[in-house]
């Protein structure tokens, strides 16, 4: 199966790489060798289809594009809108220190960051148990 990603670069301004690949975490370190912003994987979706996935979002966002397969900060009610087209009855989207994202097509929710008082440890499996909790 490939996957469709959605990478961040941490620079100002941020910018976004939709790709396909079968092992993103191996396409994050490819891409991190050449990058010198700090790269994360922002979403990642399985599809049997991905290249025609991936086209259709490029085409979407053709407006916000800045080169080749990265683009400008991208809206997340447009994200939410292009994902449901793509047939997902459910879109959640976590978006770093700003929390995360939940549609169902009709009603759109956000929650922010738990305020805990200290900084994190260490973040490593963090994206993998939110996922896992919400399924």
């Amino acid at each position: 199966m490939q996957y469709v990603y959605l990478i961040k670069c941490n620079s100002q301004p941020e910018y976004y790489k939709v790709g396909i690949a079968m092992d993103v975490e191996n396409r994050l370190a490819q891409l991190q060798t050449g990058s010198p912003f700090e790269l994360t994987i922002e979403e990642c979706y399985g599809f049997d289809n991905a290249e025609i996935v991936e086209r259709a979002i490029h085409q979407a966002w053709k407006k916000v594009r800045v080169r080749g397969e990265w683009f400008d900060k991208i809206d997340v009610h447009d994200l939410f809108n292009h994902l449901h087209k793509l047939g997902p009855k459910i879109v959640v989207i976590t978006d770093g220190p700003n929390g995360a994202y939940a549609s169902d097509g009709e009603n759109r929710f956000q929650m922010p960051l738990y305020p805990d008082p200290g900084p994190p440890i260490d973040r490593t499996g963090a994206g993998d148990s939110f996922a896992s909790t919400f399924v």
